[in-house]
């Protein structure tokens, strides 16, 4: 997490949130938006950057709080609305029609974090693959008896620390 959260305030727009992304279930994978939402990991969520968090939970209230707000609750629904067979029937109604109301700018909302998601993430690569590596280098037991003598590995390293030569001279 690159950012310091609130952990009840922060945590209860989550999942207000998310729970209104799943209300909604207007996405061909649903468990994807969630994911993209808060549940992938290596910063590709949009709850891990704390702009792109902002924005969506900024354009959330203005667009889709205040569309529930005015629906007020289920009971005022079911009084306002009394021929439906039954309870169950007017909550679908409700939602199907509050579904049309916050539809569009929820999906607007939700594809602009995406696509800052997307370019934040891919301008961050170049560095999870150096980090990646240096992982993976410092896991190479330079003893291992499998490597003393290797000429293949030896021609491995030899490829390595020249491509490793030239990224540093292109980054100075």
């Amino acid at each position: 997490m690159q950012w310091a959260y609130d952990t009840e305030l922060d945590v209860l727009q989550l999942k207000t949130l998310q729970f209104d992304y799943m209300r909604m279930n207007d996405f061909p994978d649903a468990k994807k938006s969630y994911r993209e939402i808060s549940h992938q990991g290596n910063g590709k969520n949009f709850f891990s950057h704390e702009d792109i968090w902002a924005g969506l939970v900024s354009a959330h209230l203005a667009q889709v709080d205040s569309v529930t707000a005015e629906m007020g609750t289920v009971e005022d629904f079911i009084a306002s609305h009394p021929d439906f067979a039954s309870r169950v029937d007017a909550a679908r109604a409700r939602d199907s029609e509050w579904n049309a109301r916050v539809r569009h700018s929820m999906r607007s909302s939700f594809a602009k974090a995406s696509n800052t998601l997307e370019v934040r993430v891919s301008e961050d690569e170049p560095k999870e693959f150096l980090r990646r590596a240096w992982l993976a280098i410092l896991k190479i037991d330079p003893e291992a008896r499998a490597l003393v003598g290797d000429a293949e590995a030896l021609s491995m390293l030899k490829e390595i620390n020249s491509a490793c030569w030239e990224l540093k001279k292109s980054l100075e």
